[in-house]
Order: C-alpha cells, then sequence, then structure tokens
C-alpha cells in the first residue's frame, strides 16, 4: 500500500468508521483503552470498559466487523484509491498546536503535502459576501503571508476563496509559474472528500489538493451540513498562529473562527471598516475588543518581526492615472462621476484610464460605477 501506518493508527481510523460512535465517545474509548490495539488484539477483555461508554448494539457492530477480515483491508483500500491520507491525534505527525485546543479532531483525513503540518501557519477567513475592494485587498495580503507561513482558510465564496487565490497568484509570480511548485495553502472542509461545497469550487479543490493541502476531520460520505461548518472553524484557528479576518457579519462564521482563535490564546487581526458596513460589522467589533487593526501588509508581518518581501515593482502612472488613484486613495471608493468632478477628467477619457488602473492593480470596480483604491 501506498501509506503505512501504525497498528494505534488504523485502530482509531477503523473507530472512526462507525457514524453510531459520538466524538465523546471516541475520545473516552482512547482512553480507557490502553493500549488502543487491544481493542484488536483482544476485544473481549475491552468489553466491560466498552460497556461504560457505548450501549450493547454499538458494542456488538464493533465486534462483528472485528469478525470480518475484509473490513479494515477494504476501509483502508478505498481511502487509498482516492488518494486520501489520514493523520490522527495519536500520529507523530499530528499538528501540537491543534492538540492543545479544548476538542481537538481525532483524525484528519487528508490531500496533498502532508509537510505544510510542519510549517508556520497563518489564517485568513471572511464572509461569503466579502465587498469587491476586501476581496483585492485579501489576495494582496494572502500574496504576501504565503511567503512566511503556511496559509489556512475554508473553501466558501468571497474571503476564504480570494486569500486562495491570492497564494496562487503569488505562486505564478514565481519562476517555476507556480503550477510544479508547492502551494503554501491549508484548505479546511466541514465534510467528507466525496463531496465539494460549493459545487462551483471543485477546480479550485483540485488545484489545493494537488499542490496544497485539503482537509476535514469528516469521513469522505460525510455531507456538507449547516451546523458542521461552525464547529469545522475551530480546525482552522487552532491549526494557526493568527488568524486574519477580512469581512465578518455580526453573527458569522469567520468571527466564529476569530472567537476561536482568541479562546486558544492566539493573534487576531481584523480589516477595518467604515460604520454601518454589514460585512465589517463582525471586524469593527473584533476590533474594539482587542483585534489587532490591519490596513497593510506589514501590520501583520511586523507583529512577527518578519519583513515584508513585495513583488515586482507596480506599474507606472501617468499624470492622469496618479491623479485618480491619489484621489481615490484619499476617499476610499467613489462614484465615476464624482471622480471625474474631482480629478477634472471627463468622463469619456475617464473610462479607458480606470480600466488602465484596474490591470496595473491599483483599484478594483466596487459595482455601480464605484471605484475603490487597493494600493498604499
Amino acid at each position: 500500500m501506498k501509506y503505512r501506518y501504525t497498528a494505534e493508527e488504523k485502530v482509531i481510523v477503523w473507530l472512526d468508521s462507525f457514524e453510531a460512535l459520538t466524538y465523546q465517545q471516541k475520545i473516552k474509548i482512547i482512553s480507557a483503552v490502553q493500549p488502543l490495539t487491544k481493542m484488536v488484539t483482544d476485544f473481549e477483555e475491552c468489553t466491560d470498559a466498552l460497556l461504560k461508554i457505548i450501549p450493547q448494539e454499538t458494542l456488538n457492530a464493533l465486534k462483528d466487523t472485528l469478525a470480518d477480515g475484509d473490513y479494515l483491508c477494504s476501509l483502508l483500500s478505498k481511502l487509498e484509491k482516492e488518494d486520501i491520507f489520514f493523520i490522527t491525534l495519536l500520529s507523530p505527525e499530528y499538528p501540537q498546536s491543534l492538540a492543545n485546543i479544548s476538542a481537538p479532531p481525532i483524525i484528519l483525513y487528508c490531500k496533498g503535502n502532508r509537510n505544510l503540518l510542519k510549517s508556520r501557519r497563518f489564517a485568513i477567513v471572511g464572509s461569503r459576501r466579502t465587498l469587491t475592494w476586501a476581496q483585492a485587498f485579501t489576495r494582496e495580503l494572502s500574496a504576501n503571508i504565503c511567503k512566511h507561513f503556511t496559509m489556512v482558510t475554508g473553501l466558501a465564496e468571497g474571503g476564504d476563496l480570494a486569500a486562495i487565490e491570492g497564494v496562487l497568484q503569488s505562486c505564478k509570480n514565481t519562476e517555476n509559474d507556480g503550477l510544479d511548485a508547492p502551494m503554501p495553502v491549508i484548505s479546511v472542509l466541514a465534510y467528507g472528500f466525496d463531496h465539494v461545497y460549493p459545487a462551483e469550487h471543485a477546480d479550485i479543490l483540485k488545484t489545493v489538493a494537488k499542490h496544497g493541502l485539503v482537509l476535514t476531520e469528516h469521513r469522505p460520505e460525510v455531507k456538507p451540513q449547516k451546523f458542521l461548518f461552525p464547529v469545522r472553524n475551530r480546525i482552522i484557528a487552532g491549526l494557526s498562529e493568527g488568524t486574519l479576518v477580512v469581512s465578518a457579519g455580526k453573527r458569522s462564521g469567520a468571527s466564529i473562527t476569530a472567537t476561536y482563535a482568541l479562546e486558544y490564546g492566539r493573534d487576531v487581526f481584523a480589516i477595518p471598516y467604515n460604520p454601518k458596513i454589514p460585512s465589517g460589522e463582525g471586524c469593527n467589533a473584533l476590533l474594539k475588543s482587542g483585534a489587532f487593526p490591519v490596513d497593510c501588509i506589514e501590520d501583520i508581518l511586523a507583529h512577527y518581526s518578519l519583513e515584508c518581501t513585495q513583488n515586482a515593482d507596480m506599474p507606472p502612472l501617468n499624470n492622469e492615472e496618479n491623479k485618480i488613484f491619489s484621489y481615490l486613495k484619499e476617499v476610499g471608493e467613489a462614484h465615476v462621476e464624482k471622480i471625474s468632478a474631482a480629478t477634472e477628467i471627463p468622463l469619456y477619457l475617464l473610462g479607458g484610464l480606470l480600466t488602465e488602473l484596474e490591470v496595473k492593480g491599483y483599484l478594483v470596480r466596487a459595482g455601480g460605477n464605484r471605484y475603490t483604491a487597493i494600493k498604499n
């Protein structure tokens, strides 16, 4: 077989295959049965201890699979066929930062580069309704953060996707074009590998699995369910030294991730928003509670005594482009008519200049003929 596991690791993946077993029951079994391999070598001796944790019906189901000599072999073969490997709470590779949280996953099913679990890790999370300018800023931040950390996030639309795209962009700016080089990104799923949510992100999931790492605590067949996503967020926070929230409503998954990070004693950062912007209310609430504000990459890197390594110099601006960019830096966001009036550039000329500034990466279209500056 391609992947090698210890006897204890095999016992854990065997236990995890039983839907009837809850997380708490699995944890209790792992603690009560020592060594854990006795579950397989001398099941009858474990019966009394197990019946204090699980009902007779579940115990009988466990015993029946032991009588089936092909059960575990079939389970391992199915995972390997799908190119899934696993790391358990008892594995030497299991990240210590995750093991230290209050409810660490018993098992991590993985696809991709397992060595990323040995690297320094930093999380970027955001709402599905992340504004256009915030997505662009997130790409810029993650493209720089991934030069120092492995970036950890989910797979949702908005902030999560922008963070992944920033890493991909950074990799493509290297000599290897990023296609054959490792991507320092970990995407944490809230469901099993038999599914993709949202479905339109199947290609980006394949890219991360090929060049980065995708992991989940759920068996492959587990479907996406709403209640699993907040629980998943403890893994994102637990894996990471710090968490940056790029957008968050009052009650959002990104805010939940930040709450976990604070509970675990990790650093929390947030992008400041103007008042009354729904997707920024969670960020502003975090800042009021003591999160570190971020309006440039140096705010994060300086916190960890790291130097910013910028990509190639930005394309130069001509006088009219500089006039537009300077105005947008000052006001943050403006309608084309206001930009025209403030810069005294006619609308028939302004459209082409704004498009050129988008291409050069200095601003983004914010919708409704409004534009936002994204470079300092």
